[in-house]
């Protein structure tokens, strides 16, 4: 399965770890890599704005809707690499 050509060239792009397909986009004001494929336990709802051809991410519960998306960091075998620490006390 391709990726679908409505999908700006802007947000396609590769894991720097394991080398796969991703897309980049926003999500809680970060960069954040999703896998391109669609999952049944996805939880990243993509919408393309045809406009001004942008894509805004939001977290959904998962199988609200059958074209959800997972977080890369949840397949890649590299994600504890990329992980921020959490800062406490503040």
């Amino acid at each position: 399965m391709g990726v679908d050509p409505r999908v700006p060239k802007a947000i396609l792009g590769f894991c720097r770890s394991c080398k796969r397909p991703v897309f980049w986009v926003r999500l809680n004001d970060k960069p954040h890599p999703v896998d391109r494929l669609t999952d049944p336990k996805g939880t990243i709802a993509l919408t393309l704005h045809k406009g001004d051809d942008t894509v805004t991410a939001e977290r959904v519960p998962a199988g609200s809707r059958p074209d959800l998306h997972l977080s890369h960091f949840a397949t890649c075998p590299d994600a504890n690499k990329w992980r921020q620490p959490v800062l406490k006390g503040m």
